[in-house]
């Protein structure tokens, strides 16, 4: 137990500094701050909300990628972005569905990381994005126009990125060496004793049971419960637990700093676009170094983002960091059986 905490701590505390990148999160966060702003002069900041999180989501699963195969990347995150937000958006009015749906979700997250680590983490990003479409029916959103502004975000962030290379070495455009061996990977894992099917199955019922844990509570962004579990669910159970800890600590920083930066000053429009866009960049830059910062600029760029659609910051401020506690109980719980399995 005392090895195990350590572990934890250490996990939680530890900065990577090599992994630490600078120059690609303020490219994003230049793309971020200007089309986000462009949707708010224009008096559309519901879709800035769906354009923002398209744009830094695809920033996300391009971190440290091989630029060879960076457009492929960033434009399969885009489209699995869209079918999430799209499909959740549509279904957020039935909740028999979105539990059902949930679940199918959140299997199919969890057993794409027998494809690969990019795989995983696309997966992970479009079941954040369904728990935060399905669970917010109370915004004015429309299914089609919100996923093809979500993949307007993340097709512009794509462009942006992607562009510049290729044109300037057209030879980067180049098959990937595994291609065509999804298939055969997703076989080989298509056992109940295998690891990621027994994450898929945990992570489906966990996500799921927080799903209906947060229709039956039914307080105000609620959705933030099964958000934080897919957030947090990892194959082994120290690396949830070091998740779940980071997430609590990342986001009790990121709720007093947002508070802070817009609920503390008189918070125009052009200065909270500001805001969303330097806790993306920062998201960005430890995604990879430290999970514990790159919460913090997650969920300061989450809560910046709602501000721009009236939801206040102090209101909610108690009730995000109770629903990180509860999701990370949760995820904890489902963990466990894997220990057991090992024993």
């Amino acid at each position: 137990m005392n090895a195990h905490l350590k572990t934890v701590m250490f996990g939680t505390t530890h900065i990577e500094r090599a992994k630490i990148v600078w120059k690609m999160p303020v490219r994003s966060a230049i793309v971020i701050i200007v089309i986000v702003g462009l949707f708010v002069w224009t008096d559309r900041p519901v879709l800035a909300i769906p354009l923002a999180i398209g744009a830094l989501f695809s920033s996300i699963a391009d971190v440290g990628e091989h630029v060879g195969y960076r457009w492929r990347t960033m434009l399969w995150t885009t489209l699995w972005l869209m079918v999430a937000c799209g499909f959740a958006e549509g279904i957020s009015d039935w909740p028999i569905l979105i539990v059902v749906f949930s679940l199918v979700a959140a299997l199919l997250a969890g057993f794409a990381g027998a494809i690969g680590m990019r795989a995983a983490l696309i997966g992970t990003l479009a079941l954040v994005v369904f728990a935060i479409f399905a669970g917010t029916p109370e915004v004015p959103w429309n299914w089609l126009p919100t996923a093809l502004v979500m993949g307007l975000g993340g097709f512009i962030q794509t462009a942006v990125t992607c562009l510049p290379p290729l044109v300037r070495n057209p030879g980067l455009v180049r098959k990937p060496d595994d291609a065509g061996s999804v298939l055969p990977r997703l076989k080989a894992h298509l056992n109940p004793a295998d690891p990621f099917f027994r994450h898929a199955v945990r992570l489906s019922l966990a996500f799921g049971f927080g799903t209906v844990f947060a229709m039956l509570v039914n307080h105000p962004h609620s959705y933030w419960i099964p958000m934080t579990i897919a957030w947090v669910a990892r194959p082994d159970q120290e690396g949830t637990t070091t998740r779940v800890v980071a997430r609590i600590l990342g986001t009790m920083v990121g709720l007093v700093l947002v508070a802070l930066a817009v609920d503390e000053v008189s918070a125009s429009a052009g200065w909270v676009v500001l805001v969303v866009t330097l806790g993306g960049a920062l998201a960005l830059a430890f995604i990879w170094a430290n999970y514990a910062i790159a919460v913090v600029g997650v969920t300061v760029f989450v809560i910046a983002l709602f501000e721009l659609i009236g939801v206040p910051v102090n209101s909610a401020l108690p009730i995000r960091l109770l629903d990180t506690v509860i999701a990370g109980v949760i995820t904890v719980a489902a963990s466990f059986e894997i220990g057991r399995a090992h024993v």
